[in-house]
């Protein structure tokens, strides 16, 4: 007759403990993509529109000083040497043995958050 598995026989949890292990496995280089965004923390997580704000609102009625506008000008550099870097941060598509990771998206909600955090500035 046919030969059958159950679920739970010897050969089917060998086996899928096998896949799991190999999952994990592959699975370490891809996660390692997590380390190359970790720069961007402050962006995405919102530090950098704080700070961005916070020296907008020192430089209102036209109280600001020459440091206000010197630290304005460090920080629309900063943001877009961090465009720059977002771009360069990992290729849009990143390929793995039983993986590939999109990065695309991820790359274009950095860049856009950046640029317009600096085009609020300039």
């Amino acid at each position: 007759g046919p030969c059958t598995l159950a679920m739970d026989d010897e050969m089917v949890l060998r086996v899928k403990k096998i896949v799991e292990e190999e999952i994990e496995r592959h699975w370490e280089l891809p996660s390692n993509l997590v380390d190359e965004y970790n720069l961007f923390a402050q962006l995405a997580g919102g530090q950098t529109e704080s700070q961005v704000t916070e020296m907008l609102m020192a430089c209102q009625g036209g109280s600001e000083t020459i440091q206000d506008l010197d630290n304005l000008s460090g920080l629309c550099e900063d943001l877009q040497g961090m465009v720059d870097t977002i771009r360069d941060a990992t290729p849009d598509l990143c390929f793995y043995p039983m993986f590939m990771v999109n990065c695309f998206e991820a790359k274009q909600v950095l860049k856009k958050k950046a640029e317009g955090l600096r085009a609020q500035i300039v």
